[in-house]
């Protein structure tokens, strides 16, 4: 006697549908380099030097297909001076003397803005992962609204894979110093969106004899 059993078409639909977006929530989740926390803050550019500063970060393989640099804007400082309007170039290496990997200009940033992170663009950029990077923000226009996050601490290193660095390019040696910033990846299409296509020829109604 022959009979058939069906799956449910719609039910395996949504349970692809279920994996595949956990599948990019990960990945989206994983595709991060984030240091954010602060308890300071300095100017973007209001004299000195204060305005040409950076960072540096060890890339890996989740940021490997760069998509943005962004640092942690705060607001309400000197709002009655021009909008701010960084650049941030990404160097190979320490410091600012490596080869240029990339650079952008971010869009003005109106001075009566609330603290928020602000990116600059870098898609197209790939990376080497356990390659050290430095990105540095300038400020080309003084005196200028805003300022930036910075962590400082004399015995925690909030972040061990890099350091702030100085208009010079240099450490700071008395002190550990990281800004509040984020380097985000895109991510790569995660293996477990292809096992959730691949399950769908699973779940495809069938005759069994």
């Amino acid at each position: 006697m022959k009979t058939r059993r069906f799956f449910s078409l719609s039910v395996a639909i949504s349970i692809v549908a279920a994996i595949s977006t956990l599948a990019f929530t990960l990945s989206l989740a994983s595709a991060d380099i984030i240091q954010e926390v602060w308890n300071q803050s300095v100017s973007l550019g209001s004299g000195g030097n204060t305005n040409h500063r950076g960072q540096t970060f060890t890339a890996d393989s989740t940021v490997a297909q760069l998509g943005s640099i962004g640092f942690f804007y705060v607001g309400n400082f000197n709002e009655h001076l021009p909008d701010s309007q960084p650049t941030i170039t990404l160097y190979e290496g320490l410091g600012y003397g490596g080869t240029v990997v990339n650079n952008s200009t971010i869009d003005p940033i109106p001075a009566d803005s609330p603290n928020h992170w602000v990116d600059a663009d870098f898609s197209g950029t790939t990376l080497t992962p356990g390659q050290l990077y430095t990105f540095q923000l300038n400020q080309p226009v003084e005196p200028v609204s805003g300022a930036y996050a910075l962590y400082a601490s004399s015995s925690v290193d909030i972040y061990p894979d890099g350091e702030h660095l100085s208009e010079n390019g240099t450490g700071f040696t008395h002190a550990y110093f990281d800004l509040a910033f984020r380097v985000l990846g895109i991510p790569e299409p995660s293996t477990l969106l292809l096992g959730a296509l691949v399950g769908l020829g699973l779940f495809v109604p069938r005759r069994i004899k």
